[in-house]
């Protein structure tokens, strides 16, 4: 099983043995303490929410779509009464 490591740049996973991240062309350092990872954690932090937000938005028209169409279609019901 090889081992892999936090890149400082994007985030991403990397093989250890590589000298330079494949996703953004960082050099990589030597050993990474645990306080040279946070930024890191930050940026995915930051990264997760904003696409949670852009889910929820995603959401939220598609229920809009759902009750104008239920509106739509209450109203139809209630016509042909």
């Amino acid at each position: 099983m090889q081992t892999v490591e936090v890149c400082l740049g994007c985030g991403r996973t990397i093989n250890r043995s590589y000298l330079y991240c494949p996703w953004c062309g960082l050099e990589k350092e030597g050993n990474h303490s645990p306080e040279s990872l946070d930024p890191v954690f930050q940026k995915l932090e930051a990264l997760q929410y904003q696409n949670r937000i852009k889910y929820i938005e995603k959401l939220e028209a598609k229920l809009a779509n759902l009750e104008q169409e239920l509106d739509k279609l209450t109203l139809s019901t209630e016509l042909h009464s």
